[in-house]
């Protein structure tokens, strides 16, 4: 691979030398075999899938949990736990030996590309630090340029339509949808939603945090310029930080090959959670802000959708709304950014 980073054999830690088109390949026959080896609770093919105008929804109740939507969902306090190493999967040797694909090495710091136990579509993975991280930084935040450099390395060695997803949890926070305070990102095809809400947008100045026009979720898109958009997030980040605010951000391929890089500050209300009386929505990743949702669980309400589909699109849109910051805490959040 013509990159920085380097590619090892989980299961035998020898070095794997690849040609950047046939990372894939390789990624993808591993994740076939833990599927084979009963690594990932359901084949994900069979998730079903409806478009309801602009957005896709999935129904895919084997994510689903007390009730709660463990990955896409509300998160309750009886779901987030303070991380240590004795309840936490992605420092579990036995859950790294079953669900790691590969390892990959960027300077000093360790990722374990995992197949995910619960996926919301086929090929659905995660890149997680390492437990012995070297700087200790574990957290589920954005900490350094550096981290966001190497991950977007790893983002062009995959097919244009897989994007990757990172939901934050600065002190316990659980707004952004994550369950877990260890450092890891979701990675997965992204649906043809996504493609027809979001435009290329027109870049004004070399540090401008734009956003992209009739995009309902409140966010920031930085430049294409990968050094350069990785230094605007970390520091629109390191607002979040200061405010201990969730956020999520996207990072995904235009047509053109150019990287997308946004950033959804979050909103700790409390936005609609149900569609004609059935609890339905419950999504609260990255994934639900570009276009994606997730039905948390009847059939009952999956058919709804699909018989209502303008007034399921109004709810969906409010959602948009209601689940990121409103327009004047933006403005603030932009200010702080300039200033910083």
């Amino acid at each position: 691979m013509k990159t920085s980073l380097r590619c090892y054999d989980y299961h035998t830690k020898s070095r794997v030398s690849l040609k950047a088109h046939e990372f894939s390949e390789y990624v993808f026959s591993r994740y076939q075999a833990r599927v084979r080896a009963g690594a990932i609770l359901i084949d994900a093919a069979v998730t079903r899938a409806a478009q309801i105008g602009r957005y896709e929804v999935r129904l895919a109740p084997w994510r689903t949990r007390g009730g709660n939507d463990i990955s896409f969902g509300i998160m309750s306090a009886d779901i987030y736990q303070p991380h240590t190493s004795d309840n936490c999967p992605f420092c579990d040797d036995q859950v790294l030996d079953r669900q790691a694909i590969a390892v990959i090495e960027a300077g000093r710091q360790q990722y374990y590309l995992m197949a995910n136990y619960k996926p919301v579509g086929p090929e659905h993975m995660m890149l997680v630090k390492g437990k012995d991280s070297p700087n200790g930084d574990l957290a589920q935040i954005i900490h350094s340029p550096e981290e966001l450099l190497a991950l977007f390395d790893l983002q062009y060695l995959f097919p244009r339509e897989f994007s990757f997803y990172f939901n934050s949890s600065p002190g316990g926070e659980t707004a952004s949808g994550a369950s877990l305070d260890h450092w890891h990102w979701q990675m997965f095809r992204l649906g043809e939603a996504f493609k027809r809400l979001v435009p290329v947008p027109l870049w004004v100045g070399p540090d401008a945090a734009r956003s992209v026009p009739g995009w309902p979720a409140q966010h920031r898109i930085f430049s294409p310029d990968q050094p350069t958009s990785a230094r605007q997030l970390f520091k629109y980040a390191h607002v979040l930080h200061a405010a201990n605010n969730a956020y999520n951000v996207f990072r995904g391929q235009l047509a053109d090959g150019a990287g997308l890089t946004a950033l959804f500050p979050r909103w700790r209300g409390t936005p609609v959670t149900e569609f004609m009386g059935h609890p339905a929505y419950p999504c609260h990743g990255v994934d639900s802000l570009v276009g994606l949702f997730g039905s948390e669980t009847s059939q009952a309400s999956f058919d709804l959708m699909q018989q209502h589909p303008f007034a399921a699109e109004q709810v969906l849109t409010r959602r948009l709304t209601e689940i990121t910051q409103p327009p004047d805490v933006m403005r603030w959040l932009d200010v702080a950014y300039r200033q910083r």
